[in-house]
This record gives C-alpha cells, sequence and structure tokens, in this order.
C-alpha cells in the first residue's frame, strides 16, 4: 500500500472521533447495516428508519462538533500553507449545518407523527 492510499484508509478507517464517545450507537457500522438490509432485499420498518436517522443525526453532530474542534487550527495552519482548500471551509460548514438541519427535521417529525410505544404494563402491577 502506498503512503497515499494508507493516509486515505486512516483518514476512512481511523479514529477522527475517537476522543469523543457517542452513547447510544449501536456496535454495527449503520452503513454496513443498511447495506445488510438492501442486499437481503428487506423493507425496512419506520421504527428501524426513525432509529437511523437518529445514529446519522448523532453522527453529523459529532462531525459538527469536531469541525468546530479544529477550525482554530485549519484557519491558522491548514489555509495560509494550502490556499486552494480554504474556499472548502464554508462550504463544509454551511453543509453540515443544512445536512443537520434536515435530519433534525426528520428525526422530529417522525417522532410528532409515530411516536415511540410504551412498555407494555406488566401484569401484576394491574392486580394490585
Amino acid at each position: 500500500m502506498s503512503g497515499a492510499d494508507s493516509a486515505k484508509r486512516r483518514r476512512i478507517d481511523g479514529p477522527p472521533a475517537a476522543d469523543h464517545e457517542m452513547s447510544g450507537m449501536s456496535s454495527q457500522d449503520p452503513i454496513d447495516a443498511a447495506h445488510d438490509a438492501s442486499a437481503a432485499g428487506c423493507s425496512l420498518s419506520f421504527e428501524e428508519v426513525q432509529r437511523r436517522f437518529s445514529v446519522l443525526l448523532a453522527q453529523v453532530t459529532q462531525v459538527e462538533c469536531d469541525v468546530t474542534t479544529i477550525e482554530g487550527s485549519f484557519v491558522a495552519n491548514v489555509a495560509p500553507q494550502v490556499p486552494s482548500v480554504a474556499s472548502n471551509w464554508s462550504t463544509l460548514k454551511s453543509s453540515l449545518s443544512a445536512t443537520s438541519d434536515a435530519l433534525t427535521a426528520i428525526t422530529e417529525g417522525m417522532a410528532a407523527t409515530h411516536p415511540p410505544q410504551a412498555p407494555p404494563s406488566h401484569p401484576r402491577a394491574l392486580l394490585s
């Protein structure tokens, strides 16, 4: 593997968000889970689609946090050395913001029209 391939692989597989723990995330990669369902020809339930949008929103929120964290370093250290990428910074931030807004609207809309079901009552609790 060349140095460029290795760097690209680290960027994809590496731990850019390893410093930040994301609670509530499943151990299966959501992309793999989506591929599994697609490959099996399955139709996902409303609840599963809702869960996946919630996972996507958490991931985008994490990316927004990471981008905000590195913004000062990017502006100070990268932009002066690679001016051609500096103009993409605002595009990145606005794209993340738009994605976050859309995912928030979708997840809130789904929750409003299809609220989570209450767990069933224990039969003994009804007898008391």
